[in-house]
Protein backbone atom coordinates (compact mmCIF):
# COMPACT_ATOMS: atom_id res chain seq x y z
CA UNK A 1 0.00 0.00 0.00
CA UNK A 2 1.88 3.36 -1.25
CA UNK A 3 0.93 6.89 -0.33
CA UNK A 4 -1.43 7.38 -2.76
CA UNK A 5 -3.76 4.77 -0.77
CA UNK A 6 -3.10 6.62 2.55
CA UNK A 7 -6.54 6.43 3.61
CA UNK A 8 -6.13 9.71 5.90
CA UNK A 9 -4.53 11.69 2.86
CA UNK A 10 -7.67 10.48 1.10
CA UNK A 11 -10.09 11.46 3.31
CA UNK A 12 -8.67 15.15 3.99
CA UNK A 13 -8.55 15.12 -0.51
CA UNK A 14 -12.01 14.26 -0.70
CA UNK A 15 -12.65 17.12 2.08
CA UNK A 16 -11.11 19.61 -0.05
CA UNK A 17 -12.21 18.88 -2.75
CA UNK A 18 -15.95 18.81 -1.53
CA UNK A 19 -14.93 22.58 0.08
CA UNK A 20 -14.07 23.67 -3.36
CA UNK A 21 -16.99 21.95 -5.26
CA UNK A 22 -19.71 24.27 -2.50
CA UNK A 23 -17.85 27.42 -3.81
CA UNK A 24 -17.88 26.84 -7.00
CA UNK A 25 -21.96 26.38 -6.95
CA UNK A 26 -21.79 29.24 -4.75
CA UNK A 27 -20.34 31.07 -7.35
CA UNK A 28 -22.34 29.77 -10.12
CA UNK A 29 -25.40 30.46 -8.04
CA UNK A 30 -24.24 34.30 -7.61
CA UNK A 31 -23.51 34.52 -11.14
CA UNK A 32 -27.09 33.54 -12.36
CA UNK A 33 -28.78 35.69 -10.28
CA UNK A 34 -26.20 38.59 -10.96
CA UNK A 35 -27.07 38.04 -14.85
CA UNK A 36 -30.67 38.53 -13.49
CA UNK A 37 -30.17 41.31 -12.27
CA UNK A 38 -28.15 42.80 -14.83
CA UNK A 39 -31.12 41.74 -17.02
CA UNK A 40 -33.63 43.43 -15.46
CA UNK A 41 -31.99 46.79 -14.96
CA UNK A 42 -31.42 46.83 -18.75
CA UNK A 43 -34.60 46.00 -19.43
CA UNK A 44 -35.50 49.22 -16.81
CA UNK A 45 -33.70 51.36 -18.68
CA UNK A 46 -34.75 50.42 -22.12
CA UNK A 47 -30.70 49.20 -22.70
CA UNK A 48 -30.69 46.13 -24.85
CA UNK A 49 -28.43 43.99 -22.57
CA UNK A 50 -26.02 42.92 -25.30
CA UNK A 51 -25.46 47.01 -26.78
CA UNK A 52 -22.17 48.23 -26.54
CA UNK A 53 -21.73 51.40 -26.34
CA UNK A 54 -19.08 53.89 -28.30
Amino acid sequence: MGEKDDPGRLRAENQRLVRELAKSQVVVEIMGKLQGLLEHISESTGTPPSSRRR
